[in-house]
């Protein structure tokens, strides 16, 4: 019985998974307009609805990635990918995320950084995973005119030699109960009548703080809670750092559906003869009119709305540049690229794959069909 029980878990989570990936996209044409707009706007009002809409699908993006984090973690897929990055920088930047919310509420941040080198090798995303996480409880459990305060330090530890970097995350005016702190961090655990807590009434999904500890471990690090009455409830971590040396930094290296009116495709004639050609294959029209904007003061753009009619047309206007969705009907981004590959006339072509799939199997796949890079959504 357990065993059908833990199966049905991975097949939900596998099912949750798997339409997680498909928000991917109507979040990329949310949030990218909207933060053009922002940038645009003039209007204090307008400007203030468009920062509200860009929040809450940035929180709608963290709940998507939250699930595909658990799905990595229950397959045992979570890897480590260290970079070289400055780690005040990446504190600064994510408390961004919230600046607007917390202004909004009266929340005053308090940072005290303590860094001996800011300048650090190890997994910049899942630190940024890690921090959102603490500081979004942080925010949803702090009340209005309350204090939140990020500390970070470094300190060598004597029996091992490395820097250990110690970050944490102190709310103001909540408190967890000491039999709800010995299961926190388990998956699913949610604390009985925690929405009272809750300055927006919102209920937890029970898998954010889990995720943080797996993501922490994966860290080779630990982390702890400290809750009492006077100063409030303490989220904090250490893990092991390697410096960095900016001077070697480096850049990474079917059956046919019926169209629509918005998938008829108009034929491609070069605007500018002294541009580029940039071949985009992407099937939601949406996104595709929303990418052909953003690149057509660099490129000629020619379009199609799935890998089959892609190569095509790749073969009729020789292309500078490729830039392909994963996903598509018919012959998707992958088949297409092998396809690129296997023609000795466009196997120079560099192809970029767009993908919301951000799994290690999913880069090592595409890599394999001679992908030259990813640009993972939301952008």
């Amino acid at each position: 019985m357990s065993q059908q029980m833990e199966q049905l878990n991975k097949d939900k989570i596998s099912y949750f998974t798997n339409i997680a990936h498909e928000f991917k996209t109507p979040l990329t044409l949310i949030l990218g307009p909207t933060g053009q707009l922002i940038r645009k706007a003039a209007n204090s009002e307008g400007k203030e609805n468009l920062e509200m809409i860009n929040r809450n699908a940035r929180y709608l993006l963290s709940m998507v990635n939250q699930l595909i984090d658990l799905q990595k973690i229950e397959t045992k897929n979570l890897t480590l990918h260290p970079v070289p990055f400055n780690l005040a920088e990446l504190l600064d930047q994510t408390t961004s995320d919230f600046s607007g919310l917390m202004q909004h509420r009266g929340i005053r941040l308090e940072k005290r950084y303590r860094l001996k080198q800011a300048d650090v090798v190890t997994d910049r995303e899942n630190i940024h995973k890690i921090l959102f996480n603490l500081l979004s409880n942080a925010v949803k459990y702090t009340p209005d005119m309350g204090k939140i305060t990020l500390h970070a330090s470094q300190f060598y530890d004597p029996p091992t030699g490395r820097l250990l970097q110690y970050i944490s995350v102190t709310n103001s005016g909540s408190r967890i109960e000491k039999e709800d702190m010995e299961k926190i961090f388990d998956r699913f655990y949610r604390i009985p009548n925690q929405q009272k807590y809750s300055q927006f009434g919102q209920s937890s999904t029970g898998i954010g703080l889990h995720i943080v500890r797996e993501l922490v471990t994966l860290l080779q690090g630990t982390i702890s809670v400290k809750s009492t009455k006077s100063s409030g409830v303490t989220f904090r971590f250490y893990f092991p750092l390697t410096l960095s040396d900016r001077e070697e930094t480096s850049p990474l290296q079917g059956t046919e559906l019926p169209l629509s009116n918005d998938d008829i495709i108009p034929p491609f004639i070069p605007v500018d003869r002294d541009k580029p050609t940039l071949l985009l294959v992407e099937d939601n029209p949406d996104m595709r009119h929303y990418i052909k904007k953003m690149l057509s003061d660099k490129f000629n753009v020619a379009e199609a709305n799935n890998g089959e009619g892609g190569y095509e047309i790749a073969r009729k206007i020789l292309p500078d540049f490729i830039v392909s969705d994963l996903m598509m009907p018919v012959c998707d981004g992958a088949r297409l690229c092998r396809m690129i590959r296997d023609n000795v006339e466009l196997c120079h072509i560099p192809f970029l794959l767009l993908t919301a799939n951000s799994s290690e199997q999913a880069y090592v796949e595409s890599y394999e069909n001679g992908i030259d890079g990813f640009i993972t959504k939301p952008f």
